[in-house]
């Protein structure tokens, strides 16, 4: 009876959600993130974008965006034309050389399961 309701909502658009809240695009089975996990040149100021997931549902209770020496940052969602995605505009920049993870709450592509990493370039 499960797999008939899992079913029965992909097939009228509604996508997959996973336990944060967060929505997967109809028939997505992971969402992209940049920059791509396991990069290592990602800019201080870098934005992370989120496709693949219903921009609605990109909200910061529902996704956090960690770095290993800034914490968890501060910011906005701002939604993609298309609403299939969006952008992360930190508050605050990322700091030089530290290990960010993005944790959604859906598989990821490119990852092990709902988190990845990226780094950001050490100073010059």
């Amino acid at each position: 009876m499960g797999a008939i309701i899992a079913l029965a909502t992909l097939a009228a658009g509604c996508g997959v959600s996973g336990a944060s809240g967060v929505v997967l695009n109809d028939a997505t089975d992971c969402a992209s993130i940049s920059p791509s996990p396991g990069s290592a040149t990602a800019s201080p100021s870098t934005e992370v974008t989120v496709r693949g997931v219903d921009a609605s549902s990109l909200v910061s209770g529902h996704v956090a965006i960690v770095g290993n020496r800034s914490a968890r940052h501060a910011g906005r969602w701002l939604p993609d034309a298309d609403r299939r995605g969006g952008a992360f505009a930190s508050v605050t920049p990322f700091t030089p050389g530290e290990r960010v993870t993005v944790i959604l709450g859906v598989p990821i592509c490119g990852s092990r399961g709902e988190r990845a990493s990226f780094a950001i370039a050490g100073a010059p």
